[in-house]
């Protein structure tokens, strides 16, 4: 037979353990949307950049070129991080 006492304990330690899972995901997510924000934000300079400094060289890319380049980019700055 349980007691009041202790199924109030048990489920307070549940209870702590959930919302410490619970305050790991928001604050992920949380990086996750900041992060998002940033991308967006910055995506059409970077790809400008990108196709600019090509042509002052002059080379022609593809589409797939500039688009890892941009994956590289915002990797690399996730690593430094």
């Amino acid at each position: 037979m349980i007691l009041a006492g202790e199924r109030i304990k048990v489920l307070g330690h549940r209870a702590s353990d959930r919302t410490g899972k619970d305050s790991h995901r928001r604050l992920y997510e949380r990086r996750k949307s900041r992060l998002g924000c940033v991308v967006l934000q910055y995506s059409n300079l970077v790809y400008y950049t990108i196709r600019k400094t090509f042509s002052l060289y002059y080379i022609e890319p593809g589409d797939e070129a500039v688009d890892d380049l941009f994956q590289e980019l915002f990797h690399s700055l996730l690593r430094d991080n």
